[in-house]
C-alpha cells in the first residue's frame, strides 16, 4: 500500500535534546525550541522530519499528512496523541465525553499493528475530551 505523505507546513527549530526522525515533538522552552522527550500526553507542535542532536537544528512538520511511529496497535482513523518521552504515538482511547483531556496530534490515516510500525497520519494537533 502506498505510504499517505502530503507535508505541508515545515519549519526549522532548535532540539531540546536528540530528536529522532518521525518522532512527535512538543512545545519547547522557547519559541524557537522544541521538546525532543516529551510527557505523555503533552501539547504537540508537530512530527520530526529527521533526526538531530541536541541543541541542533530540527525540521518539524507541523501541518499536513506525514509519518508517525507508533507505540502501540491504532487503527485507521483514530485519534493519537504523544504516548511518552519516545514521542512514539498511541490512539486517545475513547470514554465518556469530559472524562479525560487529550492533547492530540492527529489523526491516524493508516493503521498501525503495534510498537515501532510507522503509520501515515493527519497532523491537526488538537484538544479532545474522551
Amino acid at each position: 500500500m502506498p505510504r499517505i505523505v502530503n507535508p505541508q507546513i515545515i519549519t526549522a527549530y532548535t532540539a531540546e535534546g536528540a530528536a529522532t526522525q518521525y518522532q512527535a515533538v512538543g512545545i519547547g522552552t522557547a519559541d524557537t525550541q522544541v521538546d525532543c522527550t516529551p510527557a505523555a500526553n503533552a501539547q504537540c507542535l508537530g512530527i520530526a522530519f529527521g533526526s538531530a542532536l541536541d541543541t541542533e537544528q530540527v525540521d518539524v512538520v507541523t501541518t499536513g499528512a506525514f509519518i508517525g511511529i507508533a507505540a502501540g496497535a491504532i487503527a485507521r482513523g483514530a485519534h493519537v496523541r504523544i504516548a511518552g518521552v519516545s514521542g512514539q504515538l498511541e490512539a486517545v482511547t475513547p470514554a465518556a465525553p469530559g472524562a479525560t483531556v487529550n492533547n492530540t496530534v492527529g489523526i491516524a490515516l493508516e493503521a498501525a499493528a503495534g510498537a515501532g510500525e510507522q503509520f501515515s497520519l493527519l497532523i491537526q494537533p488538537a484538544i479532545v475530551q474522551s
